[in-house]
């Protein structure tokens, strides 16, 4: 990315960091959001978008459009789909709610973790834009079916009370 953009590695890093800021500011409007709408249709648009953010972060072409595409990562990836996801966890556990919050945090952390290394590799086989498009693919094939399909947003919406 540095040789094709133009840009140094500080640079990447104050992009980085500007999405970093950027992305957590918000994450207040977006809990607002969760409460209002429900988790499941959060985490279904929130997927929707954050596909839409890595597919674009394939085609970007200078240091603002990087900016703004760590700023689209950092708010939809790793601040709205994890807090929208705590929520949901939270809703539907009660007397275990933090065993199920940490086993829940664990295993996203974990998850999360290997995004690296596998866009690593896909760099390597590939080419970091094609990589990006890969990753929002799979964001669309992954967490928009499993909000559409697999989520409801409490317990209440299946006649059932949350988990002792």
């Amino acid at each position: 990315m540095i040789a094709d953009l133009g840009v140094s590695r500080s640079e990447i890093s104050g992009a980085y960091f500007t999405g970093t800021l950027a992305g957590a500011a918000a994450l207040p409007s977006v809990g607002r959001w969760i409460d209002r709408a429900g988790v499941r249709r959060v985490i279904a648009i929130i997927g929707a978008f954050f596909g839409v953010v890595l597919v674009a972060m394939a085609g970007v072409r200078g240091l603002l459009a990087l900016t703004a595409g760590f700023v689209g990562i950092r708010l939809a990836g790793q601040g709205s789909v994890t807090l929208a996801s705590t929520t949901a966890v939270a809703l539907w556990f009660d007397r275990y709610r933090g065993v199920a919050i940490g086993l829940s945090n664990a295993v996203g952390g974990g998850l999360m973790s290997l995004a690296p290394i596998v866009l690593g590799v896909a760099i390597a086989w590939f080419d970091w834009r094609i990589a990006w498009a890969a990753a929002g693919v799979t964001v669309w094939l992954v967490i928009v079916p499993i909000a559409r399909w697999g989520l409801r947003n409490s317990p209440a919406d299946m006649g059932a009370v949350p988990g002792r």
